[in-house]
């Protein structure tokens, strides 16, 4: 899917609690989108954010701490 589309279906599956799913896709898009977009780009922050919340979910602190910066 397209960058957008990507962020939109993460973010979607990160409200619906499927806390590996969002993981998951959501690594992938970010490291697309920082390749394609920046790493300032608004698709791009937002997928931090989202990243950084599964891995806190998951237990890994040290990775969400790194994704998860304020906006």
């Amino acid at each position: 899917p397209s960058l957008g589309g990507a962020a939109t279906l993460t973010g979607a599956l990160a409200r619906l609690g499927e806390t590996e799913s969002t993981r998951a896709l959501g690594e992938d898009t970010l490291q697309r989108s920082r390749r394609v977009l920046g790493p300032d780009h608004p698709i791009t922050l937002y997928l931090a954010q989202v990243a950084g919340i599964g891995h806190l979910v998951l237990g890994d602190d040290a990775v969400g701490d790194r994704h998860s910066r304020p906006l």
